[in-house]
């Protein structure tokens, strides 16, 4: 599913799984998310429901029902979930992520940065939070402190793996849509796993309707649905 972006077989895999161990709430929860890759939304709320049912104290099983549901567009009820994982563990880093992420699809980017921000205090300035930081400041016109964003990925990526689609989407964020296009290239090159979710996942919607998109992925052989 994340690599080789072959969904046939990922469905297969996961299918498998649950037959073995049909307790096993993360295989249903991955199901899930490929069922939101698929665009099959309201199969992967049920499925990710079941997830959360075999284990209600799981704080990723309630992270991907957040995630699933912002994969579908339900983004007020993703809010919700997202804001009741937060108080499971205010620690959490990737909660903050997505709680900044489902923000900016609400069109709330003011408290999008405030939760961004939050995150950074609490987890540091690592890559991820300081891409849905950096376009929570490109969504409010901070062109300054986004393009700031862009330079500090860069610097992170001399010592670290730093996923190219994080610089991709704050470019995309700031309209410099030639220079996202461009990383684009090597987005695909890493086969990287959010790729994976480029026809559901609204991070990509600044760059889903432009003809280049879709040709590099054809060129790719990955087909966006």
């Amino acid at each position: 599913m994340l690599f080789d972006w072959d969904r046939p077989s990922a469905e297969r895999g996961l299918l498998r799984a649950i037959e073995l161990k049909p307790e096993h709430s993360l295989a249903h929860s991955w199901y899930a998310l490929l069922l939101n890759v698929m665009g099959q939304h309201e199969a992967a709320i049920a499925r990710v429901r079941i997830a959360e049912r075999l284990d209600p104290e799981n704080l990723t099983i309630h992270l991907s029902v957040g995630r699933v549901l912002c994969f579908a567009r339900r983004f007020q009820e993703a809010h919700e979930r997202l804001s009741a994982t937060l108080e499971m563990d205010p620690g959490h880093a990737l909660t903050y992520v997505w709680l900044a992420r489902n923000l900016l699809a609400l069109n709330a980017p003011g408290e999008a940065l405030a939760v961004a921000q939050q995150g950074v205090q609490v987890a540091g300035r690592v890559p991820i939070l300081l891409t849905w930081l950096g376009l929570a400041h490109a969504a409010l016109g901070h062109r300054e402190e986004a393009q700031a964003i862009v330079e500090q990925l860069a610097e992170q990526r001399e010592g670290q793996y730093v996923p190219s689609c994080f610089t991709m989407f704050v470019l995309a964020g700031l309209h410099e849509r030639d220079e996202a296009l461009a990383w684009l290239d090597q987005v695909l090159h890493e086969r990287s796993g959010y790729v994976a979710f480029s026809g559901t996942d609204p991070a990509w919607d600044l760059l889903r309707g432009d003809s280049r998109f879709q040709t590099s992925l054809r060129k790719a052989a990955f087909a966006a649905t």
